[in-house]
């Protein structure tokens, strides 16, 4: 009787063993099915709207106010100025060699050079729904 109850006890141990982990590898998998379908939204989206788009952070507030293209328009012509600021701060920091320095400077052009291009199209737009909605959804959080 003794030897039949140990056994059940050892068996019992071995069954919630392996439950656990079906269910940590259930969990797990989920988990990387999720990361998939995200990585593969977001190459698909615009650099700019990437952000607001996957992760659908978009304020109420935001959404019911009117999105108004020359404020929208001057306030990426001013972000893509401030892009340089700290720049050489930047590149002392981070920047230890010249390749990187070279790529950080690259890589805040870049970036001002979008903004310029996002301002340009705000100022040329007719209307706000002349945009493209990630567009509108950039403009919107910048004004």
């Amino acid at each position: 009787m003794k030897r039949l109850f140990s056994y059940l006890q050892v068996m019992k141990f071995r069954l919630l063993k392996v439950f656990g982990l079906i269910a940590i590898f259930g969990l797990l998998l989920s988990s990387l099915n999720g990361l998939n379908s995200a990585t593969v939204l977001a190459a698909s989206l615009t650099p700019e709207a990437d952000y607001y788009h996957v992760n659908d952070v978009n304020n109420p507030s935001q959404q019911e106010q009117e999105l108004d293209l020359e404020t929208s328009a001057n306030q990426a012509e001013i972000a893509a100025d401030k892009i340089y600021k700290g720049l050489d701060k930047t590149k002392d920091f981070i920047g230890k060699t010249e390749p990187r320095k070279q790529v950080i400077e690259q890589a805040r052009e870049q970036a001002s050079n979008r903004l310029k291009q996002q301002s340009e199209r705000a100022k040329s737009a007719k209307n706000p729904d002349s945009l493209d909605p990630n567009e509108r959804n950039f403009l919107k959080n910048i004004q």
